[in-house]
């Protein structure tokens, strides 16, 4: 909705309703939400970072308009709050400002490009402060509670890492993937609006629009801000640090598209080809969501399986003993979809680990009432050595207890 109204404020309310509707739609039915919002513990603060974004924008907006300072310093604070929650906003902060400009160059033709150049300088102004005041109080915390960084996003660069040739396929393979939607996540609708954005281009060239060469660079650096991090890392990320830009890129095209359209029928098949995109997504995420249901409800019988063997085996009070889980369980339900974390049941998670997939499978259990303990890390070694002489559960001679510790051979 707040996005939908910064557009409106930006247009001078001259986009109709049928056409602001794509907005939405495209964003809010796109499968990779499906994949972020799994991480419940976090959904909330990163929906509330993507608002703070969008208040951002509308400050920034707000402070042309009136040239109240107060308008920029919340919103260097909006952003500020984002960028520690979520590192993936900041390319979301990106494209919405791309955005902005491009708004601007259509509906409000009479500035100059020195205007547009000092909007610019604004989100790069609200931007710099706000990476200041983001790595500031990273420093400080810190310091203050001797909390040490992680190297989960520098270990993922590769350039400097591996040879540049060997990078570049990388990303090559990457890229053909979304493009050719070759992954449950991504469908044509970036391809198919990114090449509708090319015919308008070669429609304002022909017709001499203003300022048409900086118009088509603004869209090239938007249509590139949902591979920022991919290109900086030279890796391929998780697919939910695509989330919001590329949702937001697609519907912006499509957008974009529809208010440079002055034929009706052109118009009524965008529209419409935005409707069967918007539709399509929201059956996938769909999809993909009662897919984790199921997922669930299969580890839960799992879990219930084990305990019933242990109960027959006398094992009672579970928090005298420790759980060690070796090998794994994959799903076995037809209607489980495999995505990043999607569709990955808890007994198959960190395989490599010092704890196997013991970590997240007993926390798991936990939260069914098995209150079992942890294991140590020698208990996890020693499981790793009983392994050969056992059997795959639910085989007679897949469990061993040993004083306090249960061991569970889940796969060969």
């Amino acid at each position: 909705m707040f996005i939908c109204y910064l557009v409106n404020k930006i247009s001078h309310n001259k986009i109709k309703s049928l056409i602001i509707v794509i907005l939405p739609l495209l964003f809010l039915t796109h499968p990779i939400f499906a994949e972020q919002f799994n991480f419940t513990l976090q959904s909330f603060e990163v929906a509330l970072s993507m608002f703070l974004i969008v208040c951002s924008m509308i400050l920034i907006n707000m402070y042309i308009e009136y040239r109240t300072p107060l308008f920029l310093f919340l919103s260097t604070i909006f952003s500020s709050w984002s960028f520690l929650t979520y590192q993936s906003l900041i390319m979301f902060y990106i494209s919405l400002s791309i955005a902005i400009v491009i708004l601007l160059l259509n509906f409000n033709k009479n500035l100059k490009l020195l205007d547009y150049l000092k909007v610019i300088s604004l989100f790069l102004l609200v931007f710099i402060c706000s990476m200041i005041i983001t790595q500031s109080l990273i420093f400080i915390g810190h310091q203050m509670f001797s909390i040490k960084s992680t190297n989960y996003l520098n270990s993922k660069i590769t350039w400097g890492k591996l040879p540049f040739f060997e990078i570049l396929s990388i990303l090559k393979s990457h890229f053909k993937n979304i493009l050719l939607a070759k992954v449950i996540f991504y469908n044509l609708g970036f391809v198919i609006s990114t090449l509708s954005c090319f015919l308008i281009f070669i429609k304002k060239i022909i017709l001499k629009s203003r300022f048409i060469s900086f118009e088509i660079l603004c869209m090239l650096l938007l249509n590139l801000s949902p591979f920022m991090l991919t290109i900086f890392m030279g890796n391929v990320e998780p697919i939910r640090s695509q989330m919001p830009s590329m949702q937001f890129v697609i519907a912006f095209n499509f957008l974009y598209v529809a208010i440079n359209l002055t034929t009706k029928s052109f118009l009524a098949i965008c529209i419409s080809l935005a409707l069967v995109i918007s539709f399509r997504q929201g059956v996938t995420t769909a999809n993909l969501f009662y897919s984790e249901r199921a997922k669930y409800e299969e580890d839960v019988v799992f879990a219930n399986r084990i305990n019933i063997q242990l109960d027959s085996l006398n094992v009672s009070d579970r928090k005298d003993y420790s759980l060690v889980l070796i090998g794994e369980k994959k799903v076995n339900s037809n209607l489980v979809i495999q995505g990043e974390t999607l569709g990955r049941s808890f007994f198959a998670w960190d395989l490599g680990s010092p704890y196997g997939t013991s970590s997240r499978a007993v926390g798991f259990m936990r939260t069914l009432g098995y209150d079992f303990k942890h294991p140590s890390k020698e208990e996890y070694k020693k499981g790793l050595l009983l392994k050969e002489n056992m059997s795959a559960f639910p085989k007679k001679n897949s469990i061993i207890i040993d004083n306090n510790t249960i061991f569970i051979k889940l796969s060969d």
